[in-house]
């Protein structure tokens, strides 16, 4: 089950996804994907924050090594779209660069000020598949690499603690 487009509303696939939600679109599952960092996250956001939520796995907290920090999980709330035909263009306008995992992880960065790269799905769940869940590795398992910090960093606050509940800009 990978996340599908909706055609009915304007934004990136989070957005859309968050306005399906808000829509009364029913759940078509959820997947959950696994954040890496070199900071230190404390705090967990379970609720209020539409069909996403940010789970910490409270990583071992080691100062400027990346590690699997948060779990990501979205609850798929958009409407199927319709099928494409020979004349279809792409859209790309409401593309931001990357996927849905992507889009959320460059945001929750910017609340907080760290350094946060998303790794592939590792967990599906689907709406009468088994209530835990299945492990998935599709799309391999290599953990994302973030550029080495040097002696001088250019943003030292990035290092250190973070509190999920921080990310209040993304309501």
């Amino acid at each position: 089950m990978e996340p599908k487009k909706s055609m009915d509303s304007q934004g990136p696939e989070a957005y859309a996804n968050w306005k399906g939600m808000a829509a009364g679109h029913k759940s078509e599952g959820a997947l959950e994907f696994t954040l890496y960092t070199d900071a230190n996250i404390t705090g967990d956001i379970s609720e209020g924050y539409g069909p996403y939520q940010l789970i910490n796995t409270i990583a071992h907290s080691v100062i400027s090594r990346l590690k699997p920090s948060i779990v990501l999980r979205i609850e798929d709330h958009t409407s199927a779209s319709p099928p494409l035909s020979w004349e279809s263009k792409t859209d790309y306008s409401r593309y931001h660069g990357g996927r849905i995992n992507d889009e959320l992880a460059a945001l929750v960065s910017l609340c907080l000020g760290i350094r946060l790269n998303s790794g592939n799905y590792t967990r599906r769940f689907e709406c009468d598949g088994d209530a835990r869940g299945r492990p998935v590795a599709w799309d391999g398992f290599d953990a994302p690499v973030l550029p080495p910090l040097s002696d001088a960093y250019v943003l030292p606050y990035a290092l250190g603690s973070h509190r999920l509940e921080d990310i209040a800009p993304l309501l």
